[in-house]
Protein backbone atom coordinates (compact mmCIF):
# COMPACT_ATOMS: atom_id res chain seq x y z
CA UNK A 1 0.00 0.00 0.00
CA UNK A 2 1.08 3.15 -1.01
CA UNK A 3 1.83 6.10 1.85
CA UNK A 4 -0.67 8.47 0.33
CA UNK A 5 -3.58 5.46 0.41
CA UNK A 6 -2.69 4.50 4.15
CA UNK A 7 -2.67 8.48 4.41
CA UNK A 8 -6.30 8.66 3.14
CA UNK A 9 -7.52 5.80 4.85
CA UNK A 10 -6.55 6.68 8.45
CA UNK A 11 -7.78 10.77 7.57
CA UNK A 12 -11.24 9.26 6.59
CA UNK A 13 -14.03 11.01 8.62
CA UNK A 14 -15.58 8.71 10.90
CA UNK A 15 -19.34 9.65 10.16
CA UNK A 16 -18.41 8.66 6.33
CA UNK A 17 -16.39 5.03 7.68
CA UNK A 18 -19.58 4.52 9.94
CA UNK A 19 -22.44 5.65 6.94
CA UNK A 20 -25.50 3.64 6.65
CA UNK A 21 -26.02 5.78 3.39
CA UNK A 22 -22.61 5.70 2.73
CA UNK A 23 -22.40 9.19 1.22
CA UNK A 24 -20.76 10.36 4.32
CA UNK A 25 -22.46 13.77 4.27
CA UNK A 26 -25.01 12.88 6.64
CA UNK A 27 -27.19 15.75 5.05
CA UNK A 28 -30.12 15.27 2.42
CA UNK A 29 -30.24 18.65 1.59
CA UNK A 30 -33.49 20.08 0.83
CA UNK A 31 -34.96 17.46 -1.46
CA UNK A 32 -36.77 14.45 -0.27
CA UNK A 33 -33.83 11.53 -0.38
CA UNK A 34 -33.53 8.78 -3.15
CA UNK A 35 -35.53 5.76 -1.55
CA UNK A 36 -33.59 3.49 -2.50
CA UNK A 37 -30.29 5.27 -1.13
CA UNK A 38 -32.35 5.29 2.61
CA UNK A 39 -32.68 1.86 2.41
CA UNK A 40 -30.31 0.22 1.01
CA UNK A 41 -28.60 -1.02 4.43
CA UNK A 42 -31.43 -1.19 6.33
CA UNK A 43 -34.87 -1.85 4.53
CA UNK A 44 -37.69 -0.19 6.66
CA UNK A 45 -39.74 -3.81 6.67
CA UNK A 46 -36.93 -6.21 6.71
CA UNK A 47 -34.80 -8.25 3.67
CA UNK A 48 -38.14 -9.07 1.27
CA UNK A 49 -38.03 -7.28 -1.77
CA UNK A 50 -41.23 -6.37 -3.15
CA UNK A 51 -40.05 -5.99 -6.35
CA UNK A 52 -41.32 -3.38 -9.43
CA UNK A 53 -44.71 -2.41 -8.58
CA UNK A 54 -46.86 -0.22 -10.19
CA UNK A 55 -50.46 -0.37 -12.30
CA UNK A 56 -49.06 -1.91 -15.11
CA UNK A 57 -47.78 -5.40 -14.14
CA UNK A 58 -48.71 -8.05 -11.28
CA UNK A 59 -48.19 -7.60 -8.14
CA UNK A 60 -45.47 -9.56 -6.46
CA UNK A 61 -45.99 -12.91 -5.21
CA UNK A 62 -46.10 -12.99 -1.58
CA UNK A 63 -46.62 -9.23 -1.28
CA UNK A 64 -48.50 -7.33 2.22
CA UNK A 65 -50.12 -4.89 1.89
CA UNK A 66 -47.52 -2.79 4.22
CA UNK A 67 -44.69 -3.96 1.94
CA UNK A 68 -46.55 -2.43 -0.80
CA UNK A 69 -46.39 1.14 0.15
CA UNK A 70 -42.79 1.35 1.25
CA UNK A 71 -41.48 2.59 -2.24
CA UNK A 72 -44.09 5.03 -3.22
CA UNK A 73 -46.77 4.98 -0.17
CA UNK A 74 -49.47 3.55 -2.91
CA UNK A 75 -49.19 6.21 -5.00
CA UNK A 76 -48.25 3.92 -7.79
CA UNK A 77 -51.28 2.00 -7.72
CA UNK A 78 -53.18 4.94 -8.39
CA UNK A 79 -55.41 3.36 -11.26
CA UNK A 80 -55.43 0.24 -9.99
CA UNK A 81 -57.03 1.40 -6.56
CA UNK A 82 -58.94 4.84 -8.26
CA UNK A 83 -57.29 6.84 -6.19
CA UNK A 84 -58.84 10.18 -5.49
CA UNK A 85 -56.88 13.65 -5.97
CA UNK A 86 -56.96 14.43 -2.47
CA UNK A 87 -56.04 10.73 -1.49
CA UNK A 88 -52.87 11.21 -4.32
CA UNK A 89 -52.04 14.85 -1.93
CA UNK A 90 -52.04 13.26 1.46
CA UNK A 91 -50.38 9.99 0.47
CA UNK A 92 -47.83 12.57 -0.80
CA UNK A 93 -47.97 14.35 2.17
CA UNK A 94 -47.47 11.01 3.87
CA UNK A 95 -44.34 10.07 2.20
CA UNK A 96 -42.81 13.61 2.49
CA UNK A 97 -43.37 13.69 6.70
CA UNK A 98 -41.99 10.36 6.79
CA UNK A 99 -39.09 10.73 4.95
CA UNK A 100 -37.88 14.10 6.44
CA UNK A 101 -38.32 11.98 9.76
CA UNK A 102 -36.44 9.15 8.54
CA UNK A 103 -33.69 11.70 7.61
CA UNK A 104 -33.40 13.54 11.04
CA UNK A 105 -33.52 10.35 12.55
CA UNK A 106 -30.19 9.08 9.85
CA UNK A 107 -28.65 12.18 10.93
CA UNK A 108 -29.15 10.93 14.98
CA UNK A 109 -27.96 8.15 14.18
CA UNK A 110 -24.68 8.96 11.87
CA UNK A 111 -24.07 11.50 15.09
CA UNK A 112 -23.94 8.20 17.74
CA UNK A 113 -21.52 6.40 15.21
CA UNK A 114 -19.07 9.17 15.80
CA UNK A 115 -19.45 8.78 19.17
CA UNK A 116 -18.97 4.77 19.21
CA UNK A 117 -15.73 5.65 16.99
CA UNK A 118 -14.87 8.38 18.82
CA UNK A 119 -14.74 5.80 21.88
CA UNK A 120 -13.41 2.93 20.53
CA UNK A 121 -10.19 5.17 19.62
CA UNK A 122 -9.44 5.32 23.15
CA UNK A 123 -7.37 2.65 23.46
CA UNK A 124 -8.61 2.69 27.20
CA UNK A 125 -12.72 2.62 26.77
CA UNK A 126 -14.73 0.59 29.23
CA UNK A 127 -16.82 -2.32 27.94
CA UNK A 128 -19.93 -0.76 29.93
CA UNK A 129 -19.33 2.79 28.12
CA UNK A 130 -19.32 0.76 24.78
CA UNK A 131 -22.24 -1.00 25.38
CA UNK A 132 -24.31 1.94 26.34
CA UNK A 133 -23.25 3.66 23.19
CA UNK A 134 -24.41 0.71 21.45
CA UNK A 135 -27.52 0.11 22.87
CA UNK A 136 -28.45 4.02 22.30
CA UNK A 137 -27.29 4.19 18.21
CA UNK A 138 -29.05 0.21 17.61
CA UNK A 139 -31.96 2.04 19.84
CA UNK A 140 -32.19 5.38 16.95
CA UNK A 141 -31.93 2.42 14.57
CA UNK A 142 -35.04 0.84 15.72
CA UNK A 143 -36.95 4.34 16.20
CA UNK A 144 -36.22 5.27 12.83
CA UNK A 145 -37.25 2.07 11.77
CA UNK A 146 -40.66 1.98 13.23
CA UNK A 147 -41.84 5.87 12.74
CA UNK A 148 -41.15 4.91 9.03
CA UNK A 149 -43.62 1.60 9.36
CA UNK A 150 -46.18 3.81 11.42
CA UNK A 151 -45.99 6.05 8.53
CA UNK A 152 -46.87 3.29 5.82
CA UNK A 153 -49.38 1.61 8.09
CA UNK A 154 -50.92 5.07 8.38
CA UNK A 155 -50.83 5.69 4.69
CA UNK A 156 -52.76 1.97 4.17
CA UNK A 157 -55.15 3.08 6.23
CA UNK A 158 -56.55 5.89 4.35
CA UNK A 159 -57.64 3.61 1.51
CA UNK A 160 -61.13 2.36 1.59
CA UNK A 161 -61.60 -1.63 2.66
CA UNK A 162 -61.96 -2.17 -1.16
CA UNK A 163 -58.47 -0.37 -2.40
CA UNK A 164 -57.51 -2.64 0.60
CA UNK A 165 -58.31 -5.60 -0.84
CA UNK A 166 -57.67 -5.15 -4.00
CA UNK A 167 -53.92 -4.61 -3.13
CA UNK A 168 -53.54 -7.82 -1.49
CA UNK A 169 -55.49 -9.70 -4.01
CA UNK A 170 -58.70 -11.13 -2.01
CA UNK A 171 -61.17 -8.59 -4.57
Amino acid sequence: MTPMIAFLICIASPAFAQSDLGSGSGEFGNDIPNLLELFRARPPMGTCPVGATDDRGPLPEGSHLLHLGVPRFYRDYRRRLGLSDEQLEALRQGQKRALEAWAEHQATIEGLEVQVWVLTGDPEFKDTELEAALIGLERARSTQRAAYIGAVRSAAQSLTPKQRRSLIGSD
